[in-house]
């Protein structure tokens, strides 16, 4: 017995268009699943590449610059950085900084302490910032011969290391209390290694370096 199977009446009707059919949707299911995502993944992977050149790029840069520095100007640098803005709260710079400005105004230091207990006497010392920058506050009291001489001793502890601020001055003839905030700039590590960028230091801030090295040596 023979079978023969028979496409129902309008497919049978329209199987001459059956092929380009089947066809078309084959090549349209082609082009959205298959080469549509392609070109998706090329313009991945061409963003990385360019991303990763760029990378390339600011490292090569970046070793350019450093090459191109001194490594005992460059350690001189730092070391004037570090004494400007100390990455931690030194007490001991703090009181060189004013024993030094008290020296170079011809006064003397009086009443001076820290949060943690009377050190070097009975003011008050307490954390604070100042534009973002963190800075340890202390109330120090100085004498001196005539108010000339307690001025100098503002003026001069402006040109000591670490950087301060005098915020309040509270004077008499012989004397006063100064309310002064001391610089400080802790050091992210976990930031600075993420840092793929290295540039040369500007002028301003050579000149800068440069008169703090001034003071630092006066």
């Amino acid at each position: 017995m023979n079978l023969k199977f028979k496409l129902p009446n309008y497919l049978n009707k329209y199987k001459r268009f059956l092929i380009p059919i089947i066809f078309i949707l084959l090549s349209v299911f082609m082009i959205f699943l298959i080469i549509i995502p392609q070109f998706s993944q090329i313009s991945d992977l061409n963003n990385q590449v360019s991303a990763e050149n760029d990378k390339v790029n600011t490292l090569q840069t970046s070793l350019n610059a450093l090459s191109s520095m001194d490594d005992h100007d460059l350690e001189t640098k730092k070391s004037i950085a570090t004494d400007a803005l100390p990455t931690t709260k030194d007490v001991s710079r703090i009181f060189s900084a004013l024993a030094a400005a008290a020296d170079a105004s011809q006064t003397n230091l009086g009443d001076f302490s820290l949060d943690a207990g009377p050190v070097f006497g009975s003011a008050l010392l307490n954390e604070s910032k100042v534009q973002g920058t963190p800075s340890l506050e202390v109330t120090v009291r100085v004498e001196g011969s005539d108010a000339s001489n307690l001025a100098d001793f503002a003026k001069e502890l402006q040109k000591t290391l670490p950087l301060s601020e005098v915020k309040k001055i509270n004077s008499t003839d012989s004397s006063a209390n100064y309310t002064v905030g001391f610089f400080y700039k802790p050091v992210d590590l976990s930031v600075i290694s993420k840092q793929e960028k290295v540039t040369l230091p500007s002028q301003s801030t050579d000149a800068l370096l440069n008169q703090m090295q001034t003071w630092e040596n006066q």
